[in-house]
């Protein structure tokens, strides 16, 4: 980890900034700009950490200029060769992770501008639909170890071009050449970029080809379901990309990211998984500590397999600073808040992701979830109704409109939609979708359902890992407390990864007054609710 950056003097605190020292004084005392005395002296000698003042502009910026909305749609591979979709794919997701880190814009998630692949969409037609105010065209053309890419930058309404230009370089450089193309788009909007955001623009990161290659096979195994085989697959590519080039940060933080996923679901012991985790994100972070992925892996590992919220509080903070516009990120943050209680602020961030993915299914599929777990379940049957009319038979939006309407007192509706869910997945294909089916049903006057699960359960427990966790929710359907309890001790002692929900959980509700449970919330330390 590197030492925060100090300005020990007006000079280099105005140099830093750009701005006159006159400018700065006046920043201080009428708009709060963050300079420290020594001694609390008026007098004394200054001094300001750089990390404070890149916070405080970001903050001056996005509140008087507000966000840019701009999309990057999907680049086109001008190659003969197929096999080179997936360096478009890389190079598009590329630079809109590259765009979302400055503060000055709003960028479009990559699940919302893929449908445009290959579009005749008029480009104000799609400005409409994503609700942006530009977008960034292209193409891109690998030749042997060089790469072409050919940009444009439009804006939507009233179309026109607003910038143009063919870069190349060799491979080596390919993620410099990332960089180059979001520094000429921000120059050209005019957009106010933070010191160190145009800092962090001008590093260089070389590659290398053979490692990126392998990492791009990772970033397509990824953009499949969240299933077993596309980790692993995932993690086999990042692996060999790590073993080719030992300094590549980026590769470190997404097979970080892909063991904390396989702890998660159970897919491996967390024992195994969330260690590796945590060594990868440490990695990826020591290597690049400008890197928001890496800032946002560490914290899931401080969270998930330390239980450290103090640690995780910080490196959240740390990669939204970094990358404000990254859907993983802010999904990954939205989901921490709500471990830790503070709903009102996880349905805040649900606003955001939506403004993130604004017309991807997936994005209303999470704020429905999200607006599950903050118990506004209203708002949660308002967006998973709009979603279920674009997917009728999806299992998983029928299970939320089920438990949806079952807090809510609605059980006549929460049976048939629960019904359904079940049976288009059976028993062990979802283990967080068996639990609270089998709750719902507990708790419907259909225990014999849920005890069948838990029988299922034992019947594939040699091949499948279980966490206790989602155990203790269908004995709590049950009205068996004290099985569901020796299932949340069981859960601590082998710090099940589901355990992290044991503060929020509505399921849990008819426990809390229990002493064991209160012990284990104890024991696990979680902050208190604000």
């Amino acid at each position: 980890m590197t030492e925060r950056r100090v300005l020990d003097s007006w000079k280099q605190i105005s140099s830093y900034l750009r701005r006159s020292e006159r400018t700065c004084r006046t920043w201080e005392t009428a708009n709060g700009l963050p300079v420290h005395r020594i001694h609390n002296s008026p007098r004394a000698r200054v001094f300001a950490y750089a990390d404070e003042l890149d916070r405080w502009l970001q903050r001056t910026v996005s509140s008087s200029a507000g966000e840019y909305p701009i999309a990057v749609l999907p680049l086109r591979n001008l190659s003969t060769d197929g096999g080179q979709d997936q360096l478009a794919d890389a190079l598009t997701e590329g630079l809109i992770a590259e765009l979302g880190s400055l503060s000055a814009f709003r960028v479009i998630s990559r699940r919302s501008v893929w449908r445009y692949r290959d579009s005749t969409k008029a480009l104000s037609l799609i400005g409409r639909e994503l609700g942006v105010k530009a977008v960034v065209d292209g193409s891109v053309l690998r030749s042997g170890d060089r790469v072409r890419i050919s940009a444009a930058l439009y804006q939507t309404s009233p179309e026109r071009r607003l910038w143009a230009d063919d870069l190349e370089r060799e491979m080596t450089d390919v993620l410099d050449l990332q960089r180059d193309i979001v520094r000429d788009v921000a120059l050209k909007v005019e957009a106010v970029l933070t010191p160190g955001q145009a800092e962090r623009l001008s590093v260089r990161r070389p590659v290398v080809p053979d490692a990126y290659e392998e990492f791009m096979k990772g970033l397509a195994a990824l953009r499949g379901p969240i299933i077993k085989p596309n980790l692993e697959a995932a993690v086999r590519y990042f692996e060999e990309a790590i073993r080719i080039d030992g300094g590549f940060a980026l590769a470190f933080a997404e097979i970080g990211w892909c063991y904390g996923e396989l702890a998660l679901y159970s897919f491996v012991p967390p024992s195994d998984a969330l260690p590796k985790q945590k060594a990868a994100a440490l990695r990826a972070v020591e290597l690049d500590p400008l890197l928001a992925q890496g800032h946002a892996v560490l914290a899931n590992a401080a969270a998930l397999g330390d239980w450290d919220w103090t640690a995780a509080e910080k490196h959240f903070c740390r990669a939204l600073e970094l990358d404000p516009n990254s859907f993983r990120v802010n999904y990954n943050r939205m989901v921490y808040l709500c471990w830790m209680g503070r709903l009102d602020e996880m349905a805040d961030s649900l606003k955001k992701l939506r403004a993130l993915d604004p017309i991807d299914p997936y994005g209303l599929w999470i704020a429905g979830w999200g607006y599950f777990w903050a118990r506004r379940y209203d708002e949660s049957i308002a967006v998973l109704e709009r979603m279920r009319q674009e997917m009728p038979s999806n299992h998983l939006v029928r299970m939320v409109l089920g438990i949806d309407h079952w807090f809510k007192g609605m059980g006549a509706e929460a049976g048939p939609a629960c019904a359904r869910a079940r049976a288009a997945a059976p028993i062990g294909t979802d283990l967080i979708l068996d639990a609270i089916l089998a709750f719902v049903c507990a708790k419907s006057g259909s225990p014999e359902d849920a005890r069948s699960t838990l029988a299922a359960w034992s019947g594939i427990s040699g091949q499948r890992l279980i966490d206790p966790t989602l155990q203790a929710i269908i004995h709590t359907g049950l009205g068996d407390k004290e099985s569901a309890l020796a299932c949340l001790e069981k859960g601590y002692a082998e710090h099940a990864p589901m355990m992290v929900f044991l503060k929020t959980a509505v399921f849990f509700d008819e426990l809390r007054e229990e002493p064991r449970f209160r012990r284990l919330l104890g024991l696990m330390k979680f902050p208190e609710s604000p």
